[in-house]
């Protein structure tokens, strides 16, 4: 090893270690905070409807030891078998911290699984799986096994966990499926772009392959089929489940796929390894970011994300072997039926929330709106031009601004969501002889967050995560107040449909 590569691997060393030493000050004070929903959890030791109309010790032993779980029911009154809060994988802490997912522990004794685990935004012990079953195995019995549902849940690879406060089993669990949902490191602790040898990268994405060999090896405990695995996700969620698409090391995990809103070819999924190493570096020093650079554009607030890595990063354990643009191109994945799509106005959500700095960034520096893929240099002529005629494609001669917005909203949706997705949806008819479907989600009504969050102006269409509450029950809403010939309970009704007909398929 040469002097400077010396030095090199020693300032990488203190870099791993003063990040190390900030997130262990940041978790040390959000240890009191707790989601609002966990206050709410109450153990219970027996798996009974409230009433006591079910009585059953509902316990099933793992590799790992025995669980006991509790009983739940779905929106009309279904009883199912829930088991909270597993661990799948060792705890992602000390020695373990930036390091691919460790084999799940064991235990003695009946462990408890009646509520879920700390998600990831708020510990590092975050690596937990929910099951929720409609049925036990009989005995020996594997013909009467399920297909099995598994969720990845959104957030932009920074927030968000598989909690049933958001993710809810009520609708699904009435169409004789099994469902799964689980956490997976985010931020810089799923997703450092360090490459180190002490530094794994795509920790959370990995995570969530571990997840799913943990379902290969105990679902049908459960009463799940682990040959009828459809895999489905949104948003950050929809990418990650492409991820697992595309990568060699997930062959034989799941036999179906949908993605929701998300692609991998979206400009805010991917960052190339230069920059993901800037990042990095940029974590140790700051600990933070600034909004001072108006060149800066629109994308750069999602730090961590998913990049390509090599052997010696990952110690072996390789995710990502290439970009995801170059896998597509070769056609080397998994070849699985597949359905991806997108809600009609997907950037309703991000226009509702601008600063007005942003604005006047979008009316004064229209380039720095222009997508990473493009590969244009802001200032340039070539950027210059390519910014003055897609400004001019949706605005004319126009000022950006709330008379206008319907422009924004189609701009949005277009470079963040839907030139992605088509052009994924391209790769995969040219490589693909499996089955291949494209949805649009357009009804907005009282289940959608456009209308619980009263977006300040009228725009018709879904945005971004108004189809989640018709395929998942939350505990925002009380279901009784919905008819079950109101639109909302219809659309319900068709998207579950849809969905789980695919998983049985």
């Amino acid at each position: 090893m040469s002097d400077s590569e010396g030095m090199e691997n020693h300032e990488s060393s203190l870099l791993i270690q003063a990040i190390a030493n900030a997130i262990n000050a940041l978790r040390n004070e959000l240890i009191d905070m707790q989601w609002e929903h966990a206050m709410v959890q109450r153990l219970q030791s027996a798996c009974r409807l409230s009433g006591g109309i079910l009585n059953s010790i509902c316990e099933i032993e793992l590799s790992q030891g025995i669980i006991q779980g509790k009983v739940g029911s779905t929106v009309s009154g279904v009883a199912f078998y829930s088991f909270q809060g597993i661990p799948y994988a060792q705890p992602p802490v000390g020695d373990l911290r930036f390091k691919a997912p460790r084999g799940a522990p064991s235990w003695e004794g009946v462990k408890d699984a009646s509520s879920v685990g700390s998600s990831c935004s708020m510990s590092e012990d975050c690596l937990y799986i929910n099951v929720y079953s409609p049925q036990l195995p009989n005995g020996n019995e594997t013909n009467s096994l399920l297909p099995v549902m598994v969720w990845i849940h959104g957030g932009g690879f920074n927030v968000g966990s598989g909690s049933p406060s958001l993710y809810g089993p009520g609708f699904l669990l009435e169409k004789e499926i099994l469902l799964v949902t689980f956490n997976y490191r985010l931020g810089a602790l799923g997703f450092l772009g360090l490459s180190h040898s002490e530094v794994s990268l795509n920790n959370g994405l990995k995570d969530q392959r571990a997840a799913l060999r943990w379902i290969q090896q105990n679902i049908d405990r459960f009463g799940g089929d682990p040959a009828r695995v459809t895999l489905f996700g949104e948003s950050a969620g929809g990418v990650s489940v492409e991820y697992q698409l595309i990568s060699p090391s997930t062959s034989g995990l799941f036999q179906r796929a949908i993605s929701g809103s998300g692609s991998v070819l979206n400009p805010w999924a991917y960052v190339d390894p230069a920059s993901a190493q800037t990042r990095a570096r940029q974590l140790a020093q700051l600990l933070g970011c600034t909004a001072e650079d108006n060149n800066r554009r629109s994308s750069d607030g999602l730090a961590f994300l998913p990049t390509v890595e090599d052997e010696t990063g990952s110690g072996g354990d390789v995710f990502l072997p290439a970009t995801p643009l170059e896998i597509l191109k070769s056609g080397n994945f998994n070849h699985v039926p597949y359905i991806t799509g997108f809600c009609s106005a997907e950037g309703k959500a991000w226009v509702a929330h601008m600063p007005p700095v942003l604005w006047d960034q979008l009316n004064n520096n229209f380039e720095s709106f222009l997508p990473y893929d493009l590969n244009l240099t802001i200032g340039t002529n070539e950027s210059q031009q390519v910014a003055a005629l897609v400004r001019k494609f949706y605005f004319g001669n126009e000022t950006a601004s709330l008379a206008t917005i319907e422009h924004l909203v189609n701009l949005v949706t277009d470079s963040w969501f839907l030139h992605g997705i088509h052009r994924t949806v391209k790769f995969l008819q040219r490589h693909n002889s499996t089955p291949l479907y494209v949805y649009q989600f357009s009804y907005e009504g009282r289940l959608s967050y456009s209308y619980i969050f009263q977006y300040n102006y009228a725009f018709p269409g879904a945005g971004h995560g108004d189809d989640l509450n018709y395929l998942f029950t939350t505990t925002y809403f009380n279901y009784t107040e919905f008819e079950s010939n109101s639109t909302e309970m219809k659309t319900v009704r068709r998207m579950v449909t849809l969905w789980t007909n695919f998983a049985k398929s």
